[in-house]
């Protein structure tokens, strides 16, 4: 009897039917479910991937089939893939970074061929070309009107982060670095609402809003985090912890919204976390929404998630991805709504 029971649960699990956990840390964000992304053999998910909105449909890459990107409906059907792996026209290798492209494009850059590709609504390439310079796994954001901002290391070999402003046929419009001394790399870079960009060095609670086309730096913002803010380059943001200590935690992705708040999500270890080397990003991280004022950096709302969250599809929308009993991950689409008091 209790084998059947445990059996019930699993099957229950991995259909995504037990109870979701969003702990409530104060009651000022707003969380619900809006899709689910099909998994499926001609394109399996994973806990690694990115996922952009544009138009009707969802657009993801994962790393489990690293060179392919699907597209889903807005009900999280697939309904195209375009899997070529090679170094030839219309052919991928590392796709690390993707963002919307016109009215209903996508704009994808290929890590490992330093090259970018343009696709149509339903995944057939429109124009390919190569990239000016190294760009780090989604180092990828909207710029001024017609402009992209690239975000790399300086050369192959070295670690100092720079910004690149490059124009929509990827020609180079300018360079600067934000950080000098190479110990804290820029990796994660959101928009701004005035066509500015925020980055946030590795493994740190600081938020600096820059000019790209003036290079200038707006203002730098400090939050408490509620966590040390620690660690160096070399401190890889999706290492493995190891058996001794919990996963240190880190801001992943940041934006700002037209209402005067800037949205971070937070990784923090996992609640149950144990002395143990576990590889899901799931079973080792929780994940954390917190909104700031934008201006003065004090902290308006905070929310955990029992699940990891990959990063923002766009507008008000996150992608977070959980596994069920079975190992199987199940990727949703959540709205993300605060609901305090005006600041």
């Amino acid at each position: 009897m209790r084998r059947e029971i445990a059996v019930i649960l699993a099957v229950c699990a991995s259909l995504g039917c037990h109870d979701r956990a969003y702990m409530c840390d104060d009651c000022t964000i707003a969380v619900k479910e809006t899709a689910r992304l099909e998994d499926s053999e001609a394109f399996p998910l994973s806990e690694s991937l990115l996922v952009i909105a544009q138009g009707d449909r969802y657009y993801a890459t994962t790393m489990v089939l690293p060179h392919a990107i699907a597209a889903f409906d807005r009900a999280g059907r697939l309904k195209a893939v375009h899997d070529k792996r090679g170094q030839g026209p219309g052919e991928f290798l590392r796709i690390g970074a993707i963002q919307p492209d016109g009215d209903s494009g996508v704009l994808a850059l290929d890590l490992a061929n330093s090259r970018f590709a343009r696709f149509t609504r339903d995944l057939e390439v429109s124009e390919e070309g190569s990239l000016p310079v190294p760009v780090s796994h989604r180092g990828l954001a909207r710029g001024a009107e017609g402009e992209y901002i690239l975000a790399g290391p300086v050369a192959v070999d070295e670690t100092v982060n720079v910004l690149h402003r490059v124009d929509r046929e990827f020609r180079l419009l300018g360079s600067f670095a934000p950080v000098a001394d190479g110990t804290q790399p820029i990796r994660i870079i959101g928009r701004g609402v005035d066509d500015d960009i925020w980055s946030v060095p590795y493994l740190t609670a600081t938020l600096e809003l820059w000019d790209p086309v003036t290079a200038t730096l707006v203002r730098s913002l400090d939050y408490d985090p509620g966590w040390e803010s620690q660690g160096s380059q070399a401190d890889h943001v999706d290492a493995p912890p190891s058996d001794a200590t919990p996963p240190r935690p880190a801001v992943l992705d940041v934006r700002q919204d037209g209402e005067g708040r800037l949205w971070l999500i937070e990784r923090v270890p996992d609640a149950r976390w144990r002395r143990a080397q576990i590889t899901e990003l799931s079973k080792r991280y929780d994940s954390r929404l917190v909104a700031l004022d934008a201006e003065t950096g004090r902290v308006v709302g905070r929310r955990t998630l029992d699940e990891f969250v990959v990063g923002w599809v766009g507008g008000s929308e996150i992608c977070a991805v959980r596994l069920t009993a079975l190992g199987e991950p199940v990727v949703t689409i959540l709205e993300v709504r605060y609901t305090g008091p005006a600041h």
